[in-house]
């Protein structure tokens, strides 16, 4: 039976370039963004079926339950011989409880997750570079969004950031996230081969050297249908990431942008928030 992973992570966090590495390895399928998790809430939402509430309530569960699992690793059977799957869905770990459940025990979980200042700033750059097509917060008739300040809080707030930041902050106070995986991007990009052994440790897997120099996207996907943000591409070489928030937002925004999501900068990116104190 093969083993499933599950990758939940932020939105322009490197998460399609950690899923590349990953499929680098013979034994691993690294997916691109998967429809997986909501087929299993399809089969959740069905609970309220006339035809499902006629039977014993506690025969349902078992019944939804199992063909939910079953359905995991059908899905996967018609796609890869691989052994070892790493489904990406940032929906996971907002139906970690009933992974959990369908699992019969505690799901391995990847969280990518990256300095927020530069996560608005590649959002906002996407932006920039499809003014040309009709997709976008920005609405000249009711002059919303029309400002880089207006267009963060809108972001902030709605998908796919602020759906991601609420779900990251409910799994903490949750007590998730202590059995969840969370690699900062920009550890992946320093220090990637020290990051990657402890994701092996983590997974209980043998480590596999990948090859940092030579990152070759072998599983592909339509970009189109993803929006302006749902861009996918990654490089072929591994390089230090450098943030340029000040340059695109400024650094007044970036102070905000802290002092709004003071909960993640105070427990992901420490560092951060006391030099800002400083």
């Amino acid at each position: 039976m093969k083993k499933i992973i599950f990758n939940s992570s932020m939105p322009r966090s490197g998460s399609e370039l950690l899923q590349v590495i990953l499929h680098q390895n013979p034994t691993i399928y690294g997916s691109v963004t998967s429809p997986l998790c909501e087929y299993i809430t399809s089969i959740k939402e069905c609970q309220i079926n006339a035809e499902v509430k006629s039977q014993s309530a506690d025969l349902m569960k078992k019944a939804q339950l199992n063909a939910s699992k079953q359905m995991m690793y059908g899905y996967y059977e018609a796609i890869t011989d691989r052994s070892v799957i790493v489904d990406k869905s940032r929906q996971w770990m907002w139906n970690y409880d009933l992974l959990e459940q369908i699992l019969g025990t505690k799901p391995k979980m990847i969280c990518m997750i990256r300095d927020l200042r530069d996560v608005f700033t590649s959002m906002e750059k996407l932006w920039r570079k499809n003014r040309h097509l009709p997709q976008g917060p920005d609405n000249l008739a009711t002059l919303k969004n029309m400002t880089v300040e207006e267009r963060i809080a809108t972001w902030s707030h709605d998908n796919p950031v602020g759906f991601s930041t609420q779900r990251l902050k409910s799994a903490g106070e949750l007590n998730q996230l202590q059995d969840v995986f969370i690699l900062r991007y920009e550890d992946l990009t320093l220090h990637p081969d020290e990051c990657m052994k402890k994701l092996y440790q983590y997974l209980e897997l043998p480590y596999y050297q990948h090859d940092f120099n030579n990152i070759v996207k072998e599983v592909e996907e339509d970009d189109k249908w993803h929006g302006i943000y749902g861009n996918h591409e990654v490089a072929k070489e591994l390089k230090p990431y450098k943030s340029d928030y000040k340059k695109i937002l400024g650094t007044d925004i970036g102070l905000k942008i802290i002092e709004g999501h003071e909960w993640f900068f105070k427990g992901f990116y420490p560092e951060v928030f006391e030099q800002d104190e400083s």
